[in-house]
């Protein structure tokens, strides 16, 4: 064994050898490397290693094997093995952080990826702005709750909804009541949202009107007399609500003045 570590020639050794058959100087020996005297010192002397472009570099430039040039250096090869094993962990925490990363960043966008599929009652469809330079913004829901409650739920008007997304196209509102023809105490109706498919917490609150009679007037004809047929057969005793849809946008004293003719009432 003392045989053995008596032949045993560490790297430092090897490149003072090496400089010294070349009749170099530690500053020439450096300048061919572009390293400084100090650092050559410290390799001859075993207190650093060259790196490994370095080694490279001195084995071509000497015709040495890279191999027969760190082969009897056992504290140089335990020091490329440490570098090895610690390069390899760092890569595994580096990719490891890299998954978790990706992870959190899908965590954190799926849900508004996958909403963006489905159904938005948050997304604004108009904006508009009053003559008192009020700005006024309206959602999805309360475009299409309008739209309904004016088509279905004459005794009603939902004009106001708030939503809160959960993620994945899931949403839980809230719809209120501008106007309510019946007499009872205005209120809210809530529900929630599932990838396209609307559930209302209360369902008798969406309960469609006893409608009496329906009047499609296609033009600007005449219609008193048909009402006056319609209205003479409701019962007295009872109260009804009428109410007239328009198919295309009017202005709003033009459209009073045009349902004046009908002697309604307040319209």
């Amino acid at each position: 064994m003392a045989e053995q570590e008596k032949k045993t020639v560490d790297i430092g050794q090897k490149i003072y050898e090496i400089r010294k058959s070349e009749g170099l100087s530690q500053t020439e020996f450096a300048d061919k490397f572009h390293v400084t005297r100090q650092t050559v010192s410290n390799w001859e002397h075993g207190k650093n290693y060259p790196d490994m472009e370095t080694l490279m570099r001195i084995s071509d430039e000497y015709g040495i094997t890279f191999d027969e040039l760190i082969k009897s250096d056992r504290e140089l090869i335990r020091s490329i093995d440490r570098s090895r094993k610690v390069a390899s962990k760092s890569i595994m925490i580096f990719a490891l952080l890299g998954v978790i990363v990706i992870a959190a960043v899908l965590v954190k966008l799926m849900p508004g990826i996958v909403s963006k599929l489905y159904y938005d009652p948050t997304k604004i469809v108009a904006k508009a702005v009053d003559e008192d330079g009020g700005y006024y913004e309206t959602t999805r829901l309360e475009l299409d709750a309008r739209v309904y409650s004016e088509l279905y739920l004459p005794q009603f008007k939902y004009e106001f909804a708030e939503s809160t997304p959960q993620g994945y196209g899931k949403y839980d509102f809230s719809l209120e009541e501008s106007i309510r023809i019946e007499p009872a105490k205005e209120h809210q109706v809530f529900g929630h949202i599932a990838r396209n498919h609307i559930q209302i917490y209360d369902p008798t609150e969406f309960r469609k009107s006893d409608a009496e009679f329906v009047r499609d007037v296609e033009s600007d004809g005449d219609i008193k007399d048909w009402m006056r047929e319609d209205l003479a057969s409701l019962d007295d005793g009872k109260r009804y609500i009428a109410y007239v849809t328009l198919n295309e946008d009017m202005d709003y004293e033009d459209a009073c003045k045009w349902i004046d003719q009908f002697d309604t009432g307040f319209p």
